[in-house]
């Protein structure tokens, strides 16, 4: 493991604690499994750029810093109900 990799595993696992993320949630977000995440964190296996886009990705959508934005394009809302008699 160059030390690069190392650097930037402490700094994403530092990272993952402040945003107060557990490895199972951060997993799940990423589409790896906790032990997986957890081997990553250790060093126990390389981590190629790919995954570190993947899981860094995962990780911002933490980011207590960062506002929730959503764009509602076209909503439909229908209540089930079994008075059509008021219906117009």
């Amino acid at each position: 493991m160059a030390l690069n990799d190392t650097e930037w595993i402490q700094d994403f696992a530092d990272r993952r604690l402040q945003y107060g993320v557990s490895q199972t949630k951060l997993a799940v977000m990423a589409g790896i499994s906790r032990e997986h995440l957890s081997r990553i964190e250790s060093g126990k296996v390389a981590v190629t750029e790919e995954m570190k886009v993947k899981l860094l990705e995962a990780l911002e959508r933490f980011n207590p810093e960062a506002p929730l934005t959503m764009l509602f394009d076209y909503v439909r809302i229908r209540f089930p109900t079994l008075d059509i008699g008021h219906i117009i």
